[in-house]
């Protein structure tokens, strides 16, 4: 992830390097503030959906790429309404591509026959997981991964929509299901509600090849709709230091805000064999006036 360096000072405790003292060092780097998209992927977990949850768990490494320099999160949604997801991922995640395609995997097709997409949709947006998913200023985006209608709508669709538009504000839908197989049924009511972007529906009856390249396209189109992220981010999740380290010299301060050592979570550990500073993947910059830098401090020698 790029970064911006904006200052670098030694401060040298004593006159020339061959005294061996310690090296006093501060770098500032500036937050990021990227565009940002909060994604629910709702996949159908009925009987017949094998081949396709196969499809799009083959091309978890497309959507992974795709969403590569994005601050992006996704919720894994089934047919079958609940007010949490079977997995959370975001843009901190380590192996995004592995742990999509294993929880997709994971979902089984033993769901109800009876698919309620909107249903689903609307008890997790209703829900208390999803006020704490989405986040203010970005997009939402809805990809459905289905085979079939659905068969038993919660409500309208003019009524779906403007649930929505209250919910939401900003959001897209895009559809992933058979469209020119020999066995396609109609789609009246996920059609209705899919935007008209051109990659907004995918025909899931391509070649592996042909349908990862739509899904790329999807992918890229997102990233573009993406909005605003109102919280800062770290720059970067992994820092090579210079020199041998005092591990007691190393702070790392974002105004207030003072990042804990040994958190591997929400703080940062040192990792010796590459002489690293490593945040952790649920590290949360807080609230701080702009222009505000964050601070490394340590000594080596």
């Amino acid at each position: 992830m790029k970064y911006f360096l904006i200052a670098l000072c030694l401060l040298i405790s004593t006159a020339g390097f061959t005294s061996q003292k310690d090296v006093a060092v501060e770098w500032r780097f500036l937050p990021e503030k990227s565009k940002g998209v909060d994604i629910l992927l709702l996949v159908d977990n009925s009987g017949s959906m094998q081949s396709m949850q196969k499809q799009i768990a083959k091309a978890a490494e497309k959507i992974s790429s795709g969403l590569r320099n994005t601050d992006f999160r996704l919720a894994l949604l089934t047919t079958e309404p609940s007010e949490t997801s079977k997995k959370i991922l975001d843009s901190r995640s380590s192996n995004v591509a592995s742990d999509l395609s294993r929880a997709v995997t994971e979902l089984g097709t033993n769901g109800s026959a009876t698919e309620k997409h909107l249903g689903s949709l609307v008890t997790y947006i209703s829900g208390e997981e999803y006020a704490h998913f989405k986040r203010n200023g970005t997009s939402l985006e809805i990809i459905l991964v289905t085979d079939e209608d659905d068969n038993e709508p919660a409500m309208s669709v003019d009524n779906f929509k403007i649930f929505l538009n209250d919910s939401v504000k900003r959001y897209e839908i895009s559809l992933v299901s058979p469209q020119t197989c020999s066995t396609n049924r109609p789609f009246t009511i996920l059609s209705s509600i899919v935007g008209m972007q051109p990659t907004s529906s995918i025909d899931t009856c391509q070649e592996q090849s042909d349908y990862e390249t739509s899904i790329s396209a999807l992918m890229r189109d997102i990233v573009k709709r993406g909005g605003a992220v109102d919280k800062p981010n770290l720059p970067f999740y992994a820092i090579t230091l210079i020199g041998s380290v005092d591990l007691d010299t190393i702070s790392v301060e974002y105004g207030n805000q003072v990042l804990v050592r040994g958190d591997s979570e929400q703080g940062w550990v040192f990792k010796p064999s590459s002489n690293q500073l490593i945040f952790g993947n649920k590290v949360e910059l807080s609230t701080q006036p702009d222009g505000t830098e964050l601070v490394i401090k340590y000594s080596y020698r």
